[in-house]
């Protein structure tokens, strides 16, 4: 996207997820870093808080009083710093780390990187000194109302404000395993927004599809692609997708000689379609940091198998229970996944913030349902 702050076109050329530590929790905020044709940068920070003013805007300056690492390694809550001729009093000062990086990045951002650093302020006027070794750059910022943010990229500032909601209401404050699920709640928000830019009206409302009827006894038994398999669980699932809510029921079976396999009716929201995966398992694999930053439309490309991107979800298990009908401690839990498709070949992710799991699918036919229902 592009937008003009300051009589200056900028265009976004990447973006960066930063966080620092607090009270044992991670502060996460994005930066996304803005170019113009003639090379000029600046950073566009956003922090979901709902005490403070969400965005600015930070270029950078080359002090007239020059400042080493050494002297702001030393400063501290409250002292007074001048690099311009301006007292301004020290607001902040941490340790930053890299979480995320895509795009192009400033000189140094790379995940899991670290930069020491203060804020500043006097009046309006807001200073930010980072170091990292004894390299020193100093940024003025200034901060930016959504209604400025939105007219600089030609939004509605409903848009930005409802952007901005939601990130408070679910990801302001998280631990540190819940970067994957802020990022692709972000990525399912822009999604939304994306939709909506531009067309006046009120954002369609969610459809929503129950699950169907539960066709199997745990005790269940049959034969499915030549293979015999037992139902050791079962489970009812929530599919979060942008729009659209669907239930799903999944059953989980393992084949006369230990193999998994997952049995899936409803894999497309509202319909009561069957598929069955079997786990994949690629010797070179993404993260759930990669996964997180796949688009619908992406090919990709899993233990060889090559396949388009179609869809983008959320799961959450609502109920589950066993052989044994005992429920399972599963109950309440969460991954985000995409679906991938290649003809009538299905490939499924799906992580959290332990790890990633990948399914190969093909589509299983109301016979041979009945069939496996008969124990044949």
């Amino acid at each position: 996207m592009e937008a003009d702050f300051a009589k200056k076109h900028y265009r976004v050329v990447g973006r960066v997820v930063l966080g620092v530590v607090e009270s044992g929790e991670i502060y996460y905020w994005q930066e996304y870093n803005l170019e113009t044709d003639a090379g000029e940068v600046a950073t566009l920070v956003y922090e979901a808080s709902d005490e403070q003013v969400p965005w600015r805007l930070f270029t950078m300056f080359e002090p007239q009083f020059p400042i080493s690492s050494a002297d702001a390694a030393a400063k501290r809550y409250g002292d007074l710093v001048n690099l311009d001729g301006d007292d301004c009093r020290v607001t902040r000062v941490d340790r930053s780390k890299v979480y995320f990086v895509e795009g192009k990045a400033p000189e140094g951002e790379v995940v899991d990187a670290h930069a020491n650093y203060f804020n500043a302020r006097a009046g309006n006027k807001m200073t930010v000194v980072s170091w990292t070794g004894e390299e020193v750059e100093c940024y003025h910022g200034i901060d930016l109302t959504a209604s400025v943010v939105a007219a600089a990229f030609n939004l509605k500032t409903g848009d930005l404000v409802r952007f901005h909601l939601a990130h408070c209401a679910n990801v302001s404050k998280s631990n540190g395993g819940m970067v994957v699920m802020f990022l692709i709640a972000g990525i399912l928000v822009l999604f939304a927004l994306k939709a909506d830019m531009g067309i006046s009206r009120r954002a369609p409302a969610v459809k929503a599809y129950k699950a169907p009827s539960s066709s199997f006894e745990l005790s269940g038994q049959g034969i499915l692609n030549d293979m015999k398999y037992g139902i050791g669980a079962r489970a009812l699932v929530q599919v979060d997708e942008v729009g659209v809510r669907s239930e799903r029921r999944e059953y989980y079976m393992t084949s006369e000689d230990g193999k998994d396999a997952l049995l899936i009716q409803g894999v497309e929201p509202g319909k009561a379609d069957w598929a069955l995966f079997t786990p994949l398992k690629p010797s070179e694999a993404m993260t759930p940091e990669q996964a997180a930053r796949i688009a619908t439309g992406q090919i990709v490309k899993v233990g060889g198998l090559t396949a388009v991107v179609t869809d983008l979800f959320r799961s959450t298990v609502v109920t589950v229970d066993n052989a044994s009908g005992e429920s399972s401690g599963r109950v309440g839990s969460m991954r985000y996944g995409f679906l991938a498709r290649r003809n009538e070949t299905l490939l499924m992710a799906q992580w959290d913030a332990f790890g990633i799991t990948f399914w190969q699918g093909t589509p299983v036919t109301d016979l041979e349902i009945r069939k496996f229902k008969s124990g044949h």
